[in-house]
């Protein structure tokens, strides 16, 4: 079977989890409604026939003529997670409950008992019964199913894991915390202090730390599967020793890599060992200036906000009201597709010479260049933008191009 890659295995979990939506409110949390932003946006779900999309917040809450709900949540059902969604079927009328969770059965199972073996379908059969009780009535219909929506395709080799962003590679000054936490255990729990990060292994992490790790894991396990491929890891970084090491000890990871033959390669890299790389500047490509230049898109870890106003003629006081643009693609906007990969891939030169392109033609389509179209020798930011602004006097062409322009 030939191997598909990563963006068509999010797309084909996205295309499971919108099946469940019909006649549904749906509340998202942060991480997956960023991770449908960049995988078809707000739109995805409206097409597949949701009533209504909120935030996954213990202020919000179904209408009264609400029966059915979806819930999208990127952790395990516990701590806050299980208390807003309580705060939310218990001030709503639903009779019909699906939650999709990013977290694996075993991760649950994890988090609730550590590393003891337990019945997972058992534990999620007491969850059901939970949800059941906050509804109101137990002949009411709840499912929970395990679909990673993690994946954010920012280009069409490039993609990011929002969930994951708090998982921090270990550093030097953490030894010491992790030898306290450790002196901390009950008498029969306690283990030979780590004197350095060579010494540390799963078990030795904080609780939290290695919930996420174990989510981590099941997550890219997930992801192989899908693409039918047998990865080979190679790590470096302490964390990523650890994380190589879950992963390869992980059983359904063992009998997957048993029955595929598509090899791959994994290479786990604590990114603490490159800092200076990542915060240089470098004239190639253009999105990393763009992204340390412009603010992020509000409760975005990827996305920026782009300003409309240079567009929309809007007075300087007046501009906290426009809704700011975005970097990520909506709808079927293919030249913007196509432009936000020339900025990851690409060089500056060519990036801006690929825009400038999109842009004249648009123009030229609706006929708004007030001189015949000629071929620029140079693109420069200058003439990028005078290109731009032609778009300023017409609404219907700048809405059919918004895409484009952000």
């Amino acid at each position: 079977m030939q191997a598909a890659n990563a963006i068509h295995v999010s797309e084909a979990w996205w295309i499971e989890a919108c099946k469940k939506v019909k006649n549904a409110v749906v509340f998202l949390d942060n991480n997956t409604a960023e991770c449908l932003h960049w995988s078809g946006g707000l739109t995805r779900l409206v097409n597949a026939g949701a009533k209504n999309v909120k935030e996954f917040s213990s202020f919000e809450s179904g209408n009264k003529d609400d029966i059915k709900a979806v819930f999208m949540v990127s952790t395990a059902l516990r701590d806050t997670t299980t208390i807003v969604l309580q705060d939310i079927i218990k001030a709503s009328r639903f009779q019909y409950c699906i939650i999709i969770t990013c977290a694996h059965p075993s991760v649950h199972a994890y988090a609730r008992y550590g590393g003891r073996e337990v019945d997972e379908s058992l534990l999620m059969s007491e969850l059901e019964q939970d949800i059941l009780s906050w509804m109101g009535n137990m002949n009411y219909t709840i499912e929970i199913f395990y679909n990673p929506l993690v994946i954010a395709p920012y280009s069409e080799k490039l993609f990011f894991m929002p969930t994951f962003s708090k998982l921090y590679p270990l550093l030097n000054s953490d030894v010491l915390r992790i030898s306290k936490l450790q002196q901390a255990l009950p008498k029969g729990d306690k283990m030979k202090p780590v004197e350095n990060l060579g010494e540390v292994e799963f078990h030795h992490l904080p609780f939290e730390m290695r919930i996420l790790v174990r989510q981590f894991v099941v997550c890219i396990h997930s992801l192989l599967q899908g693409m039918n491929a047998r990865e080979e890891v190679y790590t470096v970084g302490h964390t990523s020793r650890i994380i190589g090491t879950e992963l390869d000890t992980f059983n359904p990871a063992r009998q997957r890599r048993k029955a595929t033959s598509n090899k791959v390669s994994l290479v786990l890299i604590d990114r603490t060992l490159d800092l200076v790389v990542a915060s240089s500047h470098r004239a190639e490509p253009l999105m990393g200036r763009i992204l340390s230049l412009l603010p992020r898109l509000y409760d975005h870890q990827l996305d920026s906000a782009v300003s409309m106003a240079p567009l929309c003629k809007v007075h300087p006081s007046s501009e906290w009201t426009l809704v700011p643009g975005c970097l990520a693609p909506q709808g079927k906007e293919i030249r913007a597709s196509a432009v936000l990969n020339s900025l990851v891939m690409s060089s500056g030169k060519e990036a801006l010479s690929l825009i400038n392109k999109y842009v004249l033609e648009a123009a030229s389509h609706k006929n708004l260049a007030s001189e015949p179209e000629k071929k620029e020798a140079r693109v420069t930011p200058e003439n990028l933008k005078k290109n731009i602004q032609q778009f300023a006097s017409d609404i219907d062409a700048f809405t059919e191009n918004a895409g484009l322009l952000q």
